[in-house]
């Protein structure tokens, strides 16, 4: 969990000084997938696949990037001559750190909303879970039995609305870092192709 949480700071280090303001997006996102959570009832039937294929569509992409050339942005250019070349080189470099950072982090999202949406995905039949887990093999009294149901109905129904929301926000998560990723691969290759183009000649 630790290693979770420093991916996470580590990714929103690379936002400062963006002009967006994060706090109130996540607050959207975590609003936003809490009522998901709580009026899509229907959620794992209907879009689990959906996102489980969205989400392996973009850590598909994110994984065959980290061995291209968008992860070395400072490979097979020519020598700074300048200035203005070694700012450059250090707006590369800096956007390399930016997208090393945001590509493990959309990775490990990934991975989390995957898994978390096949623990969705399987079906449980809660009374006869709760009864063989109350006394396997032993009678118990059928209102001592509803008694004990009705308290785990109503853990296991907070412990899958808690699943389904944080599954939800995981995907926005892996959503808006991958949009950010495109925005750093588009920035260093188009940085690259300045900086080649100011050697020619």
């Amino acid at each position: 969990m630790n290693s979770v949480f420093n991916l996470w700071r580590d990714v929103y280090a690379t936002y400062r000084g963006d002009d967006e303001r994060h706090r109130l997006r996540l607050l959207a996102c975590s609003i936003t997938a809490s009522s998901i959570a709580y009026f899509g009832s229907d959620i794992a039937d209907t879009s689990l696949e959906m996102m489980a294929v969205a989400v392996s569509i973009l850590t598909g992409f994110t994984f065959t990037a980290l061995f291209s050339s968008y992860a070395a942005t400072t490979a097979d250019l020519p020598e700074a001559k300048d200035e203005t070349d070694r700012e450059n080189i250090i707006t590369l470099k800096s956007l390399e750190a930016n997208f090393r950072a945001r590509s493990k982090f959309l990775i490990l999202a990934s991975m989390l909303s995957l898994v978390a949406m096949v623990l969705l995905s399987i079906e449980i039949y809660p009374k006869m879970t709760v009864r063989w887990l109350a006394g396997t093999g032993s009678y118990i009294d059928d209102a001592v039995f509803e008694y004990i149901y009705s308290y785990a109905a109503l853990g296991w129904r907070a412990c899958t609305f808690f699943l389904k929301a944080a599954t939800i926000f995981v995907f926005f998560e892996a959503i808006y870092t991958f949009y950010r990723l495109s925005e750093t691969v588009v920035a260093a290759l188009t940085l690259r192709g300045e900086y080649k183009e100011s050697h020619r000649g």
